[in-house]
């Protein structure tokens, strides 16, 4: 376990610019959060993308509350997605500050947030930046957030932690501390969807890391409803298969990398395009091979077959072999499959049996609905180039 060490005199003095980011989405809970930290020389800014007047109006009001703490930056031009946001603050108005804070739209920090994140750099001079855990928020506005919301405190707490010493940190795009040296010297956030996964290994292979920070707690919500998950999903899919095209070439060939970083960083991001294969595998294995076996007693299924390469024939021996697969080894095979990512929710599951069997019903089946968009994601990206 590695923990934030006591704020020390010299860290005090630096300054900080915590970077507020919304589009529509502004919170006024998570943006008191940032003007109520406890350390002494920091500034806001709220970094301001939205278009609806609504929204804009409210931010504005925001800031006529506190004037001395907050400023408000907007831009002409709105692109490079949420890094073009950043990276334009940085530039233009943030320019003197040593440390800076990105904070997503629903996220709330605690009051020592900032204090205890700055003492860590201290410890190391290759810390480029320091990542937060994060909680799900108590607050839950809809029965899908209530239901899901599980999933962000079993990738947070159980996922993340090892990898300070046995895998790839990388930066999450919200709840982080990043110096602004490193920022520079690799010229910006990537301006890209997938800007943190891209920051992230930019800087590694410039010799920085990233500490992730269990005992350091961020709280953020989960979408409201399944349109919002779905949508969030496959920017995440697009921004991944984005990132890998463009970037993660140049991290996996580094020799400042090291092996266990590059597999790491890999499966880790395989995990968001096997919704490919996985498709095709419920496909064949549960619509192709049972009507192939079916229909294989029809005559006429044998001429049309044969007029197309003789397809039939190819399922005729599976007549005796298909009884003897779907046996009850391979459904205990299956149910082992699917439950093994659960394995280290043991001691949890044992103490909230119900909750946890319920989430993992519930999620299955969110999951599940989602794979054919999430596989229509991928081949739009593959033919189009395009996250948008």
């Amino acid at each position: 376990k590695i923990s934030a060490p006591p704020l020390n005199t010299t860290s005090r003095l630096e300054s900080v610019a915590i970077l507020y980011t919304t589009r529509n989405d502004f919170n006024t809970e998570s943006a008191e959060s940032c003007i109520n930290q406890d350390y002494p020389n920091f500034k806001v800014y709220l970094l301001d993308d939205s278009t609806d007047k609504d929204e804009i109006n409210l931010i504005d009001r925001f800031h006529l509350l506190h004037p001395s703490q907050t400023a408000v930056i907007r831009r002409n031009e709105k692109r490079g997605f949420k890094a073009g946001n950043l990276n334009h603050a940085l530039r233009t108005v943030a320019t003197d500050c040593k440390y800076f804070v990105v904070v997503d739209s629903d996220e709330t920090l605690p009051k020592d947030f900032v204090s205890r994140a700055i003492s860590v750099f201290c410890l190391d001079s290759q810390i480029g930046f320091v990542q937060a855990n994060h909680h799900y928020s108590q607050k839950m506005h809809s029965a899908f957030m209530k239901d899901m919301s599980q999933e962000v405190d079993l990738h947070w707490e159980r996922y993340l932690s090892p990898r300070n010493r046995f895998g790839f940190v990388m930066f999450y795009g919200h709840g982080a501390v990043v110096r602004r040296d490193v920022w520079e010297k690799v010229g910006g956030f990537p301006e890209s969807v997938s800007e943190d996964i891209a920051f992230s290994t930019i800087i590694r292979t410039k010799g920085y890391l990233g500490l992730f920070l269990k005992d350091l707690v961020a709280y953020e919500e989960f979408p409201e409803s399944f349109t919002r998950f779905l949508t969030r999903e496959l920017k995440v899919v697009k921004g991944t298969l984005e990132f890998m095209t463009r970037y993660l070439r140049s991290f996996i060939f580094s020799p400042a990398v090291t092996l266990t970083e590059k597999v790491d960083l890999f499966l880790s991001l395989s995990v968001l395009y096997l919704a490919v294969p996985f498709l095709l595998f419920i496909i064949v294995a549960n619509v192709a091979i049972p009507i192939c076996a079916a229909l294989k007693s029809f005559p006429w299924w044998y001429v049309i077959s044969h007029d197309i390469g003789g397809f039939a024939k190819l399922c005729e021996p599976l007549g005796a072999d298909l009884k003897r697969l779907w046996t009850w080894d391979f459904y205990l095979l299956t149910v082992i499959s699917i439950l093994s990512p659960l394995v280290y929710q043991l001691p949890r599951f044992l103490k909230h049996p119900v909750r946890i069997l319920r989430y993992v019903f519930q999620s299955t089946a969110v999951y599940l609905a989602i794979v054919p968009s999430l596989v229509g994601a991928v081949i739009s990206y593959i033919l189009q180039r395009k996250v948008s």
